[in-house]
């Protein structure tokens, strides 16, 4: 199995009037996920399902992502991508949805880097805004997984951006 672990894009700051779940992205953070995006499909991934965070600032990163691959059909809402996101939730998820091959996860920190780096041998990642890890593993447990690459935003972007 391969699993994608995508952090949302650039959002609005905090507000006091306004719930942490509804924070959207920013307009920069639109335009740099939607060249991200176009770096992702050159990327060719291969990718069966989109998983996401219902929380807006997610939500909105995988709908745009889903747009680019042409994968809106295959974008699933899933609260334990939220908070307080842990490798149990990660292991709930791939069972209750039975999901298996190439899975792109989108949400958030600290969990992804947590996860991923549990999957991976209790390592120590920080995935940025718009960042991706690609990590291979027979099973959602710590170390059975091998990290296959990890790309910044910046990168991600490049990509998008140049003419393959």
């Amino acid at each position: 199995m391969r699993l994608f672990f995508l952090r949302h894009g650039i959002a609005e700051d905090a507000a006091m009037d306004q719930s942490d779940a509804d924070r959207q992205l920013t307009p920069i953070g639109i335009a740099r996920m939607q060249a991200e995006a176009r770096g992702i499909r050159r990327l060719d991934l291969a990718i069966e399902t989109i998983v996401t965070s219902p929380l807006a600032r997610a939500r909105e990163t995988a709908e745009i992502v889903a747009d680019e691959l042409d994968m809106r059909d295959r974008l699933v809402l899933d609260d334990r991508l939220g908070y307080g996101f842990g490798l149990g939730a990660l292991q709930h998820v791939v069972k209750d949805r039975h999901l298996n091959g190439r899975i792109l996860l989108v949400g958030h920190e600290p969990g992804f880097s947590m996860v991923s780096g549990a999957l991976i041998g209790e390592a120590s990642i920080s995935l940025k805004k718009g960042g991706l890890i690609d990590v291979e593993t027979y099973s959602i447990e710590p170390g059975a997984g091998t990290l296959r690459a990890y790309l910044p935003p910046r990168v991600l972007e490049a990509l998008g951006a140049s003419e393959l």
